[in-house]
């Protein structure tokens, strides 16, 4: 699967998309995991963000719901 239609296949299950914005690292995995269970498929880490190099959790987390 594309990227493309890998992200369309996301959006089209929730259309929206969740950006963690002044999340603290140590609160990244918690939120990820809450908005994977709220459904969301897709979530936003901004590269300017304080949590970009501890992101992996909320990838695994949404790579979890990406059912």
């Amino acid at each position: 699967m594309t990227q493309v239609a890998a992200f369309d296949s996301a959006f089209a299950r929730c259309p929206l998309i969740a950006i963690l914005r002044g999340v603290k690292p140590d609160e990244v995995e918690g939120i990820g995991d809450a908005l994977v269970d709220a459904g969301f498929t897709l979530i936003e880490v901004p590269m300017n963000s304080p949590i970009r190099s501890t992101a992996s959790p909320a990838s695994r987390a949404a790579s979890r719901g990406g059912r």
